[in-house]
């Protein structure tokens, strides 16, 4: 078992349930192409090919940017196969690899980050467009801060938006960075409110002193 920080990539095969409802045979097949022809290209960009999850797949990579760059290139190589529309996510953080698994909370983060991708997308998280600021033939669509099941902390999701990338057609149901803000702004507001009109009550007779009452 070995900690270390590295990016998470989750990927899936649009409307894989209702292939297999149609045709089990050919559901088997487009899941042995996609390793046939997925594999090559994982090693190609220095990444560890976990696991299969059905029809989806869990990736490891040492950076984020081989991450994205391997994703661009399944991704290509994906939309010559017919029934081989897959979605991404990435995410980059702390994770626990064991044997051919890897485990955390990150982990749980780039899951939940791939089913809000585009079919023929990449979304990924603000950790991983952070790392690639100094990489500016990457350009990203900011999505939102979805609410992310089993994940309690604010994750900002964007979508590569370059590399003949799809993007969402709309915005993610935003979650509230901080619920009670508002509220503490309405408090401060209301105790302003009072101070400075019980500062000018009681400063009253002193400021007309300095008034020339008899001049408009």
């Amino acid at each position: 078992m070995d900690r270390k920080l590295a990016a998470i990539v989750f990927t899936d095969i649009v409307d894989f349930t209702s292939i297999t409802a149609e045709n089990e045979e050919k559901a088997f097949e487009l899941i042995n192409l996609q390793r046939e022809l997925f594999q090559p290209i994982v090693q190609e960009f220095g990444g560890e090919w976990l696991k299969e999850i059905g029809d989806g797949l869990l990736l490891c990579f040492s950076s984020s940017k081989k991450a994205i760059s391997c994703a661009i290139a399944l991704h290509k190589e994906a939309i010559n196969v017919d029934l081989l529309n897959i979605r991404i996510g990435i995410h980059q953080g702390d994770v626990i690899i064991s044997k051919s698994d890897v485990i955390g909370d990150d982990v749980n983060i780039a899951s939940r980050i791939e089913p809000l991708s585009a079919v023929g997308g990449i979304a990924v998280s603000e950790k991983v467009l952070m790392d690639l600021m100094s990489s500016p033939e990457y350009r990203f669509k900011y999505m939102g801060i979805p609410e992310l099941k089993g994940v309690k902390q604010n994750i900002k999701v964007f979508a590569l938006s370059s590399h003949s990338m799809q993007i969402p057609d709309r915005k993610f149901k935003t979650r509230n960075e901080n619920p009670d803000s508002g509220k503490e702004t309405s408090k401060i507001s209301i105790l302003a409110t009072v101070v400075f009109t019980l500062i000018t009550f009681f400063s009253y007779p002193y400021i007309m002193n300095f008034v020339d009452v008899n001049s408009y």
